[in-house]
């Protein structure tokens, strides 16, 4: 819902963290809209901010990792004519008849399962990851309430123990922040 107000406004994507309320004043204060990206959106619809913002994402999928040791990776799915020629498709085609990533079931129609073809939404895993929070609960708890983002002024601890004290699990907002916060203090 705070992310849905957001975009109606025409503003940047709070970030998780942020949707969950546990940041610390002083990084909440913050302006993480500085990515040229970002920059003077004021006149793009919401559905054009949200793409933006989730190929924004996409670029944190390519940080340093063990495969930069056998070479340099090059992103080609994220190259600008291929960024370019997705943010030129209007969103109404994305999502024609109001099925999630319809032009790419439609490309791929031949290749894929019928039921898949078929499907309305992308499919989720938030069952299968909420019984994987249920299960570390404590040790999810301890870990964010003690951990180092706490012990550096990130994250407020008040504000993290409230939120853990609350039925979380089932808000694929609250697991996906949850999720980010602990993969930080890994």
């Amino acid at each position: 819902m705070a992310a849905a107000a957001v975009f109606r406004r025409g503003r940047s994507q709070p970030s998780p963290s942020h949707v969950l309320g546990v940041l610390s004043d002083d990084v909440a204060a913050l302006d993480a809209s500085e990515h040229a990206w970002l920059l003077d959106q004021s006149a793009s619809s919401p559905a054009r901010r949200m793409r933006v913002w989730g190929l924004l994402d996409a670029l944190g999928y390519h940080d340093a990792s063990i495969i930069d040791q056998a070479g340099t990776p090059a992103p080609l799915l994220l190259s600008q004519p291929l960024i370019e020629a997705c943010l030129a498709i209007p969103p109404y085609i994305m999502i024609a008849g109001g099925r999630d990533r319809a032009l790419a079931r439609a490309a791929f129609a031949d290749l894929l399962p019928e039921m898949v073809a078929r499907r309305v939404l992308k499919g989720e895993t938030t069952r299968y990851f909420a019984a994987i929070l249920a299960r570390n609960r404590e040790w999810i708890i301890d870990t964010l309430s003690d951990g180092e983002l706490v012990r550096l002024g990130i994250v407020d601890r008040v504000r993290m123990r409230d939120v853990l004290r609350r039925d979380w699990r089932q808000s694929g907002v609250a697991a996906g922040s949850l999720y980010a916060l602990i993969a930080a203090e890994a």
